[in-house]
């Protein structure tokens, strides 16, 4: 069972205000530090909590969202100098008891995956495809470390039946090879999705989509 937590960067910006987060990141770094180093502790000293009375999850899922359509929200410098210590220090707490690290972030943050996979992270969702994020061109580079969640744009979906067929066939036998994957959406299916296409999408995902 995983258990799905703000990240110490999507914690403070819901508290602090998203423009100020981003803008403070560079006029009050020290400040954002500190909300970072309490966030982190509050959620390592949660989980450690739950194991005490007896319900260790199989993992835990920050949801950290660090990118936008074209690039990530802060520099990769940023990142490295103020949150990657904090998923780290998550990254090594989990590890050291069993539990899986998943994350969850939209928007394009290829440049920051060797960063993630130095904190320890296992899983990556949700490749939000429309961003340029493609498992066809990640996978060679970062498959041997991470696994890879999601990533089937939802767009392709709400194009029909022929257009979802194409992306599942394009992306799901490159991104299971040798393991690592797990099929989903890079976002919510639209509600104009017709019951036929999403049908047609997870047949053609069992024909090509089984591990064996």
């Amino acid at each position: 069972i995983p258990v799905t937590v703000y990240g110490p960067w999507e914690s403070a910006w819901r508290h602090h205000g998203f423009e100020d987060s981003l803008m403070d990141l560079i006029a009050e770094p020290e400040m954002m530090e500190q909300m970072f180093v309490r966030i982190t502790d509050l959620t390592i000293a949660t989980v450690q909590k739950m194991m005490d009375i007896g319900c260790k999850p199989d993992a835990v899922w920050l949801i950290e969202d660090m990118g936008g359509t074209h690039t990530t929200l802060f520099s990769p410098k940023v990142y490295r100098e103020l949150l990657l210590p904090n998923h780290k220090k998550v990254g090594d707490f989990l590890h050291a008891n069993g539990i899986y690290f998943f994350m969850h972030s939209c928007g394009y943050i290829e440049p920051l995956l060797p960063d993630l996979i130095e904190a320890g992270l296992n899983v990556i969702q949700a490749l939000q495809a429309n961003t340029g994020m493609n498992l066809v061109d990640l996978k060679p580079k970062f498959g041997d470390k991470l696994t890879f969640f999601g990533n089937i744009s939802e767009q392709s979906f709400k194009e029909g039946p022929a257009a979802i067929e194409a992306e599942l066939r394009a992306k799901i036998p490159v991104a299971m090879a040798g393991g690592g994957y797990i099929y989903h959406s890079d976002h919510s299916i639209p509600s104009e999705v017709s019951l036929e296409t999403y049908l047609h999408a997870m047949k053609v995902l069992d024909e090509i989509g089984t591990y064996r």
